[in-house]
């Protein structure tokens, strides 16, 4: 079989996990996550799936914004932080828990 093809039939099977990933992290327990987390549960996929890190595409970490936001259409949001990096959270995020999420992390500190 053809390398090419082959990479292209593990990507798209990585990138099925990672979105279920989403689906039962992100959105199922309504977490912010870092993207470069996102990017990293993809990679890990990558590399249980046989593709050496030198293997993986450049491609394949540059697109993964516009992939994520093509596969959830407008339920993903990306926000940069006050550092630059970027956060990605869903719709299903309410505000009384981020107020409350908030107070617990001020009680810890």
């Amino acid at each position: 079989m053809d390398p090419k093809q082959d990479y292209a039939r593990i990507e798209e099977q990585c990138y099925f996990g990672l979105f279920c990933f989403i689906r039962d992290v992100l959105i199922g327990r309504q977490q912010v996550m870092k993207m470069t987390e996102l990017c990293q549960y993809l990679l890990d996929l990558l590399v249980q799936s046989g593709v050496g890190l030198d293997e993986v595409k450049l491609s394949t970490k540059k697109h993964i914004h516009r992939k994520i936001k093509c596969e959830s259409g407008e339920s993903i949001h990306v926000v940069p932080d006050d550092k630059g990096k970027l956060l990605v959270y869903t719709d299903n995020l309410s505000l009384p828990r981020l107020v409350i999420e908030n107070q617990k992390l001020k009680e810890e500190l």
